[in-house]
């Protein structure tokens, strides 16, 4: 082998190695966006029960309480819904995400293992 055919392995190995990297840093920050969706869903949920815990309806409830308390039911049903799509989103994505870390782990193995070869048999 070559020391010019070194050389392109070598520079195939720190390219498979970088498309690696970015892969994974990819991969970290739509799992941080899958998180942050998850998150958001789950403070809205207890909101919600603290709304429903904390509505008796009795002669002192004012009518304005119970009306404010509705339009933010609504409102939050409809965060919810928006949430869930953005979260559905996430998950896709870090589904490719997934995919594209393994095959550029796979032919960064496959690089290393090429490099791991040509040594071997250049000091034989």
């Amino acid at each position: 082998m070559t020391k010019r055919d070194q050389r392109k392995l070598q520079r195939l190995l720190k390219v498979t190695d970088a498309a690696q990297k970015a892969a994974q840093a990819r991969l970290l920050e739509t799992t941080k966006d899958e998180r942050a969706c998850q998150a958001a869903i789950d403070q809205l949920d207890e909101d919600r029960v603290e709304i429903m815990s904390s509505l008796q309806i009795s002669d002192k409830t004012s009518a304005a309480q119970v009306v404010v308390d509705a339009g933010w039911l609504r409102w939050a049903e409809k965060q919810r819904g928006l949430l869930n799509v953005s979260l559905a989103r996430a998950r896709a994505q870090a589904m490719r995400g997934r995919e594209e870390a393994k095959r550029t782990f796979g032919r960064h193995q496959a690089a290393a293992e090429l490099v791991k070869r040509a040594i071997s048999k250049q000091r034989r």
